[in-house]
């Protein structure tokens, strides 16, 4: 088995979904978004009509968070707020210290 030491690489990525399932740059993060309001279900629909929603999660009964990208595209996340936030702070945090 290949082994590869990441240990003195810079990693800015953070986990969105599961158990390091799915993995985002997050200074490329705009904002993130609750998703337990009408609003946020407007913005996940438009989204998800118009091509910019990436399909991680296709059960919408599991998305906590919607992560808005710099690009555009919307994440959803199986995380909430707080977990996510302090998650980039802590990756944008190392690269700036890097």
């Amino acid at each position: 088995m290949k082994r590869i030491d990441y240990s003195g690489l810079q990693n800015t990525q953070i986990t969105i979904v599961g158990n390091d399932k799915t993995r985002i740059a997050a200074e490329k993060v705009e904002s993130l978004v609750s998703f337990d309001n009408d609003a946020a279900y407007m913005l996940y629909t438009e989204a998800l009509n118009d091509g910019r929603y990436v399909k991680l999660i296709t059960d919408s009964r599991l998305i906590k968070t919607l992560v808005i990208m710099d690009s555009g595209r919307i994440y959803p996340s199986t995380f909430k707020i707080k977990a996510l936030a302090g998650r980039i702070r802590r990756a944008v945090t190392e690269e700036e210290e890097a």
